[in-house]
Order: structure tokens, then sequence, then C-alpha cells
């Protein structure tokens, strides 16, 4: 487990930079909801960072969460069941995933989705 600090931004056009005290800014990902109009200011709705180094956008307007690595790489790592979007989340020590998702009528709950792939909803 590192113990690092990193500071997530959240710029304009849904791009991602990670600060590292000490070292500076770097642009990791651009354009994270591409199915949406760019003036959809809720299209990404929630950023959390993990334990090595990776960030996480809760991507509402896709349903997705993605995982964008210090290498600017990125991979949806969770996708919402249809009427579910993600909202925000946090990855647990453990390595377990927790997303705060909200329905189109306006209902939320909480998945927890383990090292393994296994999801649980909490509603």
């Amino acid at each position: 487990m590192r113990s690092t600090t990193l500071v997530l931004l959240f710029l304009a056009s849904f791009t991602i930079a990670l600060s590292h005290p000490g070292v500076g800014i770097n642009m990791v990902a651009r354009r994270l909801a591409e199915r949406t109009p760019s003036s959809d200011r809720h299209a990404v709705m929630g950023l959390w960072a993990d334990t090595e180094g990776n960030a996480y956008a809760a991507v509402a307007a896709n349903r997705t969460v993605k995982r964008v690595a210090p290498d600017g790489s990125v991979v949806v790592v969770a996708q919402s069941k249809s009427l579910w979007a993600p909202s925000g989340g946090l990855t647990a020590p453990n390595g377990a995933m927790w997303i705060l998702e909200y329905s189109v009528i306006n209902a939320v709950r909480v998945r927890r989705i383990d090292r393994s792939g296994q999801s649980t909803v909490f509603e």
C-alpha cells in the first residue's frame, strides 16, 4: 500500500488530471463521457482514487465507472443496469469497490463489487 498524496482535478470537457505534490500536474484522460453533449455538466458525477494511484470516474451519462491509470489508459470497470447510473464511489482497503447509484425516479442504492467481480446491491 503506497502512502502518497494524490489530488484529482476535474477539468472542462470531462478531463481528469492527476496532481502529485512536488511533481506537478499530469493530464491523464480526456472525453470520459463520449455519448453526451458537451454542455451536460452532470455527465461525470463522482471522482475518487485508490491506493495504487488510479483515478475512478462515475460517468452517469454512460452508466459506467471508468478507471484511469497513471499512464492515462482508461478501462470500464463497472456498468450500471438499465434505469440506474453511478454518481460516486470509493475503493475499500480490501480492493472492493463501493458505487453509489441513482435511478430515473431518484431512488438510490449502493453496490459493492469485490475483487472477484461479485456484485451485491444494498437498497
